[in-house]
């Protein structure tokens, strides 16, 4: 290691400032640097800033040797700061988050190109912003909708979520648009759209007929109240339609409340997430839903159009059941609410014919499956004949190990009935759990829990 400038006169004692300093640098000439470690610990920090000092006139190597010393030290910003200076930003990534250095990190994520760590970072750094603008650049939609949500910017997440084309993390959102927003009207516009698409009219007649008599911008958007006269009509409720469109005539004819005169317009960062005038976000985006739609899962299924609202109004009981099924998983048991909400807005609703093929042996796992309604064989292949490992019906999953890693799997998964079902794709739970400590947390540790308890059943067999 080149000369450093010397600090102090004694030599030898690490009880002296200037003499611990010494001996650190003297070990990392001489590349001990577990002894290095041992006195950089001892001077509680205080010889960082001579390290730092000294880095430029540092080659490669040396330089090298200070950020290893640090993060031995447990001293992660200072190796982060190594490491930076060294070009290795995914290795000082890494060390900024280990040091709580958020905003840091996710300069460093940028730097090396993992843009979806960086958003990520930038949120836990309280940078919401700055966040929804590298999610866009990366195309990562689902992750900037997550982040909407912890910002409660609900209709900017449900307008999201409909560009993706979920409509249950749209419906979803629109609902928890307070009443008394400016936005309200907006979002139930939409709701309505979707409840008589659905075959809810009642429904809708009802929810819009309530914001009319709690948000002042509804009573006076000529738009919205058109709207519940068409819908009463449809569904037959003459005496309130006739009702509503007295109302519209007397905003048109000036004798009501004055009218709105223009909608909200959508923030101009959600525009920048919507419009597909970042080629490049577009094309990623792009190869992103094409990676998805060929998860092994995927190939033999149909993806299923689910009533949205089946939850909330109890037409379905089979489909409203499906939330039920995912929250009584057991490595979902610690979650919350929101958490809990959060995933089951992820999931798709797929089904099989009988005989289908769900999941061969040796496919890369891609994400979790839970049966709502059928059941499935499990087979062990190979031999000169399938073994029957297991039958699983409503309520059981398969593919939970994918949640961890994308190994290949050990068995065929075969529909043994039509199946209906909810894929989880591993990659929208990563994207979540990247954003969401305590839920990534509470999962692996019953994970974990779960692996101890078979390992510890497989030692006593053995």
């Amino acid at each position: 290691m080149k000369e450093m400038p010397a600090v102090g006169r004694n030599v030898g004692s690490p009880l002296v400032a200037g003499d611990l300093v010494n001996m650190l640098r003297a070990a990392l000439a001489h590349g001990d640097v577990e002894s290095a470690v041992r006195l950089y610990e001892q001077s509680g920090g205080t010889a960082a800033q001579v390290l730092m000092d000294a880095l430029d006139a540092l080659g490669e190597t040396e330089k090298l040797s200070v950020a290893q010393l640090f993060s031995l030290a447990r001293d992660f910003g200072h190796a982060a700061m190594v490491f930076t200076k060294l070009g290795r930003h995914g290795d000082a990534a890494a060390l900024y988050e280990q040091s709580g250095e958020y905003v840091l990190a996710a300069r460093a994520h940028q730097a090396a190109g993992n843009l979806l760590a960086a958003g990520a970072a930038y949120e836990r750094g309280g940078k919401a912003q700055a966040a929804l603008e590298v999610y866009a650049q990366a195309g990562a939609h689902d992750a900037a909708a997550h982040c909407l949500v912890r910002e409660r910017r609900f209709f900017d997440a449900a307008t999201l979520y409909r560009n993706l084309g979920n409509t249950q993390g749209e419906v979803d959102m629109l609902y928890r648009v307070p009443v008394a927003s400016p936005q309200r009207p907006f979002a139930v516009l939409r709701l309505s759209e979707l409840l008589e698409q659905f075959g809810h009219v009642d429904q809708a007649v009802q929810l819009m007929t309530e914001t009319v008599a709690q948000n002042a911008g509804a009573r006076v958007d000529v738009a919205f109240n058109q709207r519940l006269v068409h819908l009463c009509e449809v569904g037959g409720q003459a005496e309130l339609a006739a009702q509503a469109r007295a109302h519209v005539q007397a905003l048109q004819s000036g004798t009501g409340p004055a009218p709105m005169t223009a909608p909200l317009s959508q923030s101009q960062e959600m525009r920048a997430l919507l419009e597909p005038h970042n080629a490049q976000a577009a094309e990623r985006l792009e190869s992103r839903r094409k990676r998805r739609s060929t998860a092994p899962e995927l190939q033999s299924a149909s993806v299923a159009q689910v009533d949205p609202f089946a939850d909330l109004l109890a037409r379905d009981p089979a489909m409203a059941s499906a939330y039920q099924h995912l929250k009584q998983l057991p490595f979902f048991a610690e979650l919350s609410l929101p958490d809990m909400q959060a995933i089951y807005r992820i999931c798709i609703h797929v089904s099989y014919p009988a005989e289908a093929v769900i999941i061969e042996q040796g496919a890369g796992g891609s994400g979790l499956l839970v049966v709502l309604q059928g059941s499935v064989h499990v087979l062990r292949v190979g031999g000169a004949a399938p073994v029957h490992l297991a039958t699983l019906g409503p309520g059981e999953s398969l593919g939970e190990m994918s949640i961890v890693d994308a190994l290949p799997t050990s068995a065929r998964v075969v529909a043994a009935t039509p199946v209906s079902a909810l894929f989880m794709p591993r990659d929208a739970l990563s994207e979540y759990l990247a954003t969401h400590d305590s839920a990534a947390l509470r999962i692996f540790r019953v994970l974990t829990r779960t692996l101890v308890e078979r390992l510890r059943a497989a030692n006593l067999r053995g």
